[in-house]
């Protein structure tokens, strides 16, 4: 009987603190977070496809293959603080997406290449935010793990560069 009442208890202790609530500047994060990496694998699913570079395109297929363990990652934090997670691109990431999908040849290696440094820069002031903003430690750990993602991403995306001026 003490074991199916510790059972019990702990059952609802799990499922009170699974349903705590979640700060603002939390929820915003995860959505944008979500949001931002629908559109960055998009743009690098693209770029696999449509760069005249092969250090671009190998870039690139590294990005998908990154956020293939990231993102879904990513979905079950979203879930765990019951947050609904968008679906899509948030409508300025879409309208990019269509013009970067118009480009091509060399003048869609320097657009990507830009937009997807643009994206790291913003992916890191974002984190440092989230890491000084958030209590919560499951997305302090997020944060922390995928920081260090981004930053090679970044280091990598500068390096091609040169390639495209």
């Amino acid at each position: 009987m003490r074991t199916v009442i510790l059972a019990t208890t702990l059952a609802l202790a799990s499922a009170a603190a699974t349903a705590a609530p979640i700060a603002d500047t939390d929820r915003t994060f995860l959505t944008s977070e979500v949001q931002g990496a629908t559109y960055e694998v998009g743009i690098a699913k693209l770029a696999t496809q449509k760069a005249t570079k092969p250090q671009i395109r190998a870039y690139s297929k590294k990005i998908v293959a990154d956020h293939s363990t990231a993102n879904p990652e990513l979905m079950r934090l979203a879930k765990s603080k019951s947050v609904t997670a968008p679906t899509g691109m948030s409508t300025a990431d879409s309208a990019r997406y269509e013009i970067l999908k118009g480009d091509s040849g060399t003048a869609f290696d320097k657009a990507y290449v830009d937009e997807i440094t643009r994206i790291n820069s913003d992916d890191k002031d974002s984190f440092k935010k989230e890491m000084s903003a958030t209590k919560d430690p499951q997305i302090k750990a997020y944060v922390a793990k995928f920081t260090r993602m981004d930053a090679m991403h970044a280091k990598m995306g500068e390096a091609l560069k040169p390639m495209v001026r």
